[in-house]
């Protein structure tokens, strides 16, 4: 048991620095292509949302929230709702109340 959460764990650490070191090398694509006008926001959005895709359930929430706020990109109810249902799905409470709340 304390060997899997231990390998989870590391799995986590090296998914998100992967996906960092995926932004830092398409920020440097986009300025060598001459596109400078990104925000931190949207960076912490790509980050996050490779990290979503590949499951962890901690970031499926965070883009869910910035799916539905339009943080790091345009603001989107259903694909908000989206996020949070895959987070629900794995037990997260607050994906769960999220979803709830977007359903009223």
């Amino acid at each position: 048991m304390i060997i899997e959460q231990v390998f989870s764990g590391i799995m986590k650490i090296l998914l998100i620095s992967f996906a960092v070191a995926a932004v830092v090398l398409g920020l440097a694509l986009f300025g060598a292509l001459g596109v400078t006008a990104i925000t931190y926001q949207t960076v912490a959005r790509m980050v996050t949302q490779f990290a979503a895709e590949a499951g962890m359930t901690e970031a499926q929430v965070a883009v869910g929230w910035m799916t539905e706020n339009g943080w790091g990109g345009p603001a989107d109810g259903t694909a908000a709702a989206e996020w949070y249902r895959k987070a629900a799905e794995h037990g997260d409470s607050t994906a769960s109340y999220a979803l709830e709340r977007l359903r009223r």
